[in-house]
């Protein structure tokens, strides 16, 4: 009986786990989807929040890869949604595999970022992976 009641307990705080690391995944995507718009948009606030915040206006060349980057982050929350809603297809567990790497190595490039601002933009990326890794797991 205290094995069941355990296991039901475990079960309940790995279920309760795969939320919140969702949740903080999305509101992570909602935050990178801000400021990669905002440097394409090229406003004032971000600056140091890019780029290594050495920019005092983002050039043409640097809008466009963060432009990229945009329709990235909405590809990736399209894949959040299409998991949150359990409408996934078979190139959708390799496309969060794909996920996984690129924000582990954005967790790396913004860690040794000159900018203090743009060193916190790891959070985020920690988040997104760390939903993701706890969505694979749970397939």
């Amino acid at each position: 009986m205290q094995a069941y009641w355990l296991l039901t307990n475990i079960q309940l705080l790995k279920s309760k786990m795969r939320k919140t690391a969702f949740v903080l995944a999305e509101i992570s995507l909602a935050i990178d989807f801000l400021i990669t718009t905002s440097v394409v948009l090229n406003l004032s606030w971000v600056r140091t929040w890019a780029a290594g915040g050495q920019y005092e206006t983002f050039p043409t060349s640097v809008r466009l890869v963060y432009i990229f980057q945009a329709l990235f982050a909405l590809a990736v929350a399209r894949l959040a949604w299409k998991i949150r809603n359990g409408v996934t297809s078979e190139g959708d567990s390799k496309f969060a595999l794909v996920v996984i790497c690129i924000y582990a190595i954005s967790i790396f490039s913004q860690l040794v970022s000159k900018s203090s601002h743009e060193r916190l933009n790891a959070i985020p990326a920690a988040l997104i992976v760390w939903g993701f890794l706890t969505l694979r797991k749970a397939e």
